[in-house]
């Protein structure tokens, strides 16, 4: 009986040393509900604030992971909190006044743990929420500047440098998170979150200056689990920046002919990834057999379709029912293509547009661009 007693008692202080235990405030919001969700998105415990406090309490976090406090109002858009669980306490203090403000997007709650994890990450957030509210602010100033050179003359190709120079310091300004993340990286080296907050960003837009981020990594963070995958889409991305030569395109046209970009003697070719089974990719095929772009009507523009098909009769039913007469090419590998990596696919349908060289000019264009973006090229290549 003694060593039951014993055994009942060792499970008992297992279980409690599994446990996150979270205490809070939520001043000024009335009818709040707080809810703990796993990285699945899986809520696991929830409770309603009383006068202003809450008390949250979660087992099995035996294996530390990211998840989710979500603070719930009546008639207001629920407040999504990431948060690193492992066992141990957290306070946390929810302020009405940053939850309203829109220049930082409902804030980052303040947080005190035990966890050095989740204290890298508040610290990160709140180095993000400073350099958001300071872009909105200079966002706002390039918006007035735009506004006012519109009103002081005509539209003319000097406007409409300055209208490219403006859109780009803007694009600067909305990603935020690579400022954020290299000024972290920075000032706290030996951090043990910058992989994971790196997965977040959307580093596809800029693979060059993530790509030199990446890099800034400690060795044991770049050989993670998370962070081997990252490496090699970067390293993808930053040879399909405009100006890079394509990548070769692996498989056989229908009749089982390799082939060639540099064979089409086109001025402009477009690179369309596509699937049978994906409903857009179809789509949009309708569109450029019923309504074709004026460039591919006269001959200027080509076309190429690498399909991500694994079954022969797929690929060939569709392009039979879609009436297809551009190139068409498959190793009918599916999503297993070396295409698939080369390109770095990660949905379709996706468009390239290349010289007639095979250089990229364009990576990853939407399908509503592809007329502008053309007519552009085709423009500047005749000056």
């Amino acid at each position: 009986m003694k060593y039951t007693y014993l055994l009942l008692a060792a499970l008992v202080l297992a279980g409690c040393g599994h446990k996150v235990e979270i205490n809070g405030t939520v001043a000024g919001i009335p009818d709040a509900t707080l809810s703990i969700k796993d990285g699945s998105g899986q809520v696991l415990t929830a409770v309603n604030a009383k006068d202003g406090k809450f008390a949250l309490e979660s087992s099995g976090w035996s294996n530390p992971d990211y998840g989710t406090l979500t603070l719930s109002r009546p008639g207001k858009s629920d407040i999504n909190t990431e948060l690193y669980f492992e066992p141990g306490t957290y306070t946390i203090s929810y302020n009405k006044a940053d939850l309203d403000n829109k220049d930082n997007q409902g804030g980052y709650p303040k947080i005190t743990s035990t966890s050095a994890t989740q204290n890298q990450l508040s610290a990160y957030h709140k180095m993000y929420e400073a350099d958001t509210v300071n872009a909105h602010q200079k966002m706002k100033a390039l918006d007035a500047k735009y506004q006012q050179a519109r009103k002081s003359r005509k539209w003319d190709d000097s406007m409409t440098r300055q209208a490219d120079t403006i859109e780009k310091d803007r694009a600067k300004l909305e990603d935020m998170g690579l400022k954020t993340l290299t000024d972290f990286i920075g000032k706290y080296p030996d951090n043990q979150i910058a992989v994971h907050v790196l997965q977040t960003l959307n580093f596809e837009g800029n693979p060059v200056d993530y790509y030199a981020l990446f890099k800034k990594l400690r060795p044991e963070q770049q050989n993670s689990e998370d962070g081997k995958p990252i490496g090699i889409k970067l390293n993808a991305l930053i040879h399909l920046v405009p100006g890079e030569m394509a990548p070769p395109i692996v498989g056989l046209t229908p009749d089982g002919k390799h082939f060639d970009l540099k064979s089409m003697h086109k001025k402009l070719i477009l690179v369309e990834f596509w699937r049978a089974a994906n409903f857009q990719s179809r789509l949009n095929h309708q569109t450029m057999i019923k309504t074709p772009w004026p460039a591919f009507a006269d001959g200027q523009l080509g076309i190429v379709s690498i399909s991500f098909d694994k079954k022969r009769d797929w690929w060939l039913g569709s392009m039979r029912d879609d009436k297809l007469t551009w190139p068409q090419v498959s190793d009918l590998k599916g999503t297993d293509s070396p295409n698939f990596d080369n390109w770095a696919i990660s949905s379709f349908p996706v468009y390239y547009l290349l010289n007639g060289d095979g250089h990229i000019l364009e990576p990853n264009l939407q399908f509503s661009e592809i007329k502008i973006v053309v007519d552009k090229h085709l423009k500047t290549a005749k000056l």
